[in-house]
């Protein structure tokens, strides 16, 4: 597992990771989002983003996440439709089943505000804004 430098966190995220893997390694506790079952450890180094390809591209992502969520909750500013299209596209491959895509650390209340649901306890549904030029599901049939 490749992470980020952070050097003021680094030690927080080794330790928090030891912690998972020693408490959750025989067992699984259910969470709406997750399910931390942890079958197997995982090395994890930390390199600077400009070092790596992969983290500068996650680095980009999670970017541009961090700043859609803040934009879209915030009351006072308006998105294009290229910002809704391309989170659309990103949440399309969430899949925490499989520890996969954005993992979303908000209040039930901000999710439903994004538009985003779950139909199970670990799939997550995104529905998309009506935004002009926004495609819907008709468009796709």
């Amino acid at each position: 597992m490749v992470h980020d430098e952070q050097l003021q966190f680094d030690e927080i995220i080794e330790l928090n990771k030891k912690i998972m893997e020693s408490r959750f390694s025989d067992t699984s506790l259910p969470y709406r989002f997750s399910n931390y079952a942890i079958k197997q450890t995982a090395s994890l180094v930390f390199h600077p983003s400009h070092g790596r390809i992969g983290v500068q591209v996650a680095d980009v992502l999670a970017g541009f996440v961090m700043r859609y969520v803040q934009d879209r909750l915030s009351k006072n500013t308006e998105l294009n439709p290229q910002q809704e299209q391309a989170f659309y596209d990103l949440s399309r491959f969430t899949n925490p089943e499989l520890g996969l895509g954005i993992n979303f650390v908000l209040a039930d209340r901000d999710m439903e505000r994004l538009g985003i649901g779950t139909t199970s306890n670990l799939r997550l549904d995104f529905i998309p804004p009506e935004v002009p030029g926004f495609p819907t599901e008709d468009d796709a049939k």
